[in-house]
């Protein structure tokens, strides 16, 4: 099993040898066999007062909502044209799905405005980028999810991480 932030498709386009379940997102969106297996959600009206927030504050910032194995993204970036995972934003988007992930490019001095602004329920990561996940979208969730499926025990799981969100697991 592959336990990482990134998205399905840049899992696939990295990972070259043979998996059976990949927990993307920090855990947010899980598959197995690269079937949806489980996701977790930032309700519709979150998503879209979180985006209003920044919207206002950065009119012209940009964002990235990711859904299952897509990211929507409020422009696309040099670099990312071409990218199967990557698709231009747009307000429709959100009337028919959930999001996963929210990414949004803010300054520094803006992460505890953010925070403050944020439901109990989501997560803010503290990185270059904030980051919003549900909070109970974690790498140990979807290892247990994973470990119940094929019925592997507790003790013959090795995990390894090197953020904040991967302590949980470890």
């Amino acid at each position: 099993m592959i336990a990482t932030v990134r998205g399905f498709a840049s899992v696939k386009y990295f990972i070259k040898f043979p998996y059976h379940a990949i927990a993307c997102m920090n855990g947010a969106v899980t598959f197995i066999e690269d079937v949806l297996f489980d996701k977790t959600n930032i309700d519709r009206t979150q998503t879209q007062r979180i985006l209003n927030w920044y919207k206002e504050k950065y009119p012209n910032g940009f964002f990235t909502v990711a859904i299952s194995d897509t990211n929507y993204e409020s422009y696309i970036k040099e670099e990312r044209k071409g990218y199967k995972g990557v698709k231009l934003f747009s307000s429709e988007i959100l009337m028919k799905e959930n999001v996963n992930r929210i990414v949004l490019d803010i300054k520094p001095y803006d992460f505890e405005q953010l925070r403050n602004f944020l439901s109990d329920e989501l997560y803010l990561g503290d990185e270059e980028l904030a980051v919003i996940w549900p909070k109970q979208a974690t790498k140990l969730r979807s290892i247990e999810l994973v470990a119940k499926h094929y019925n592997i025990k507790k003790e013959e799981i090795v995990a390894f991480g090197d953020s904040d969100k991967d302590i949980e697991m470890l």
